[in-house]
């Protein structure tokens, strides 16, 4: 039998054409992987947020504490204060304690802390949204869940990642910073 390396060559593309998709075939399998990744991963998402949230309706359940959730925290007013309601912009001065949902005390500021609402800063987004929800002399808890504080990361000190952090909260003073 006669044989040379152009049937070599010849039986090697076939067998490798055999093997796989090719051309659009293989954009559309590698599409279709890709969408499946996203999928998966939006579910993965989806699953953690829901487990999260139940961890804390359960935290407030043990506690017994009220829940009212709005602009993605969870918060209960345990004193009433009588000032204006806080708004985006306003300066508002504050002192909190900062605990994690197992209970371990990160922070406790006995001196006042000062923000301004909605405008970033070093303060975690889902805080900027709970003074959005009180007024001045309010003494609130507040829970934050991971993604609005500091998600992944932490804050690569005594915040681990993914952790749903609990603010008590007393709103000293807010001063609008509108201008008319």
């Amino acid at each position: 039998m006669y044989f040379n390396w152009f049937h070599l060559a010849f039986v090697m593309m076939l067998f490798i054409s055999a093997c796989g998709p090719s051309g659009e075939d293989a954009d559309s399998n590698e599409r279709d992987s890709h969408e499946g990744l996203e999928e998966a991963l939006i579910e993965a998402n989806k699953s953690a947020v829901e487990a999260e949230r139940e961890m804390i309706l359960n935290y407030a359940k043990r506690h017994k504490w009220p829940l009212e959730q709005a602009k993605g925290v969870y918060y209960v007013v345990y004193e009433e204060g009588s000032g204006h309601n806080i708004q985006i912009g306003d300066e508002v001065v504050f002192n909190y304690s900062l605990e994690l949902i197992n209970g371990s005390e990160v922070q406790k500021h006995r001196q006042p802390e000062t923000i301004r609402v909605g405008k970033g800063g070093d303060v975690v987004s889902g805080l900027h949204r709970a003074m959005q929800l009180l007024k001045v002399g309010d003494r609130a808890k507040v829970i934050v869940p991971s993604h609005l504080a500091y998600g992944l990361a932490g804050d690569q000190d005594k915040i681990p990642s993914k952790a749903t952090l609990i603010y008590d909260i007393k709103v000293m003073d807010a001063e609008s910073q509108h201008q008319d």
